[in-house]
């Protein structure tokens, strides 16, 4: 069997995660070379409590959908960075509350441009039918999970 015949025979969820997987190493490389030092994890608390000042981690780690160790690995190293502030919560003091620091802002804005860049190189050499169709059966996908 050749490459191309393989290719053509993997299934859905196989090509699905091979893009993913593709995408993720291209970004943390291009990121890297920038200088810039985050995980996907870490990138994805990040803009969660950009989106949700003072959030707790469990609602975080619901939200992303995440067990609660790796959440909060993610979330010390982002502490350790001084990018996130874990402060106790005036509600209930037995919850700590995270919140964006300058800095995490700060990298927030130098991330998005790389990010936007990333996504017009992956969508050049598609036409606009070609990607909203791409997008729309994604979409459909993604709900048809959400059902099982």
């Amino acid at each position: 069997m050749s490459f191309e015949q393989s290719k053509s025979t993997k299934s859905l969820g196989a090509l699905i995660a091979d893009t993913f997987y593709l995408l993720q190493s291209r970004i943390s490389i291009h990121l890297a070379e920038e200088g810039i030092r985050i995980s996907r994890a870490q990138y994805m608390v990040l803009k969660r409590v950009e989106s949700n000042q003072f959030c707790s981690q469990n609602d975080l780690a619901k939200e992303l959908q995440r067990n609660k160790s790796s959440l909060k690995r993610a979330v010390d190293s982002l502490v350790a960075k001084k990018l996130i502030i874990r402060k106790q919560s005036k509600a209930d003091r037995r919850k700590s509350e995270l919140i964006l620091s300058p800095l995490g802002q700060e990298v927030l804005e130098k991330i998005t441009p790389h990010l936007q860049d990333m996504s017009q190189l992956m969508e050049k050499d598609l036409s606009p039918a070609d990607l909203s169709c791409t997008k729309n059966t994604l979409l459909n996908i993604q709900e048809s999970l959400k059902k099982l």
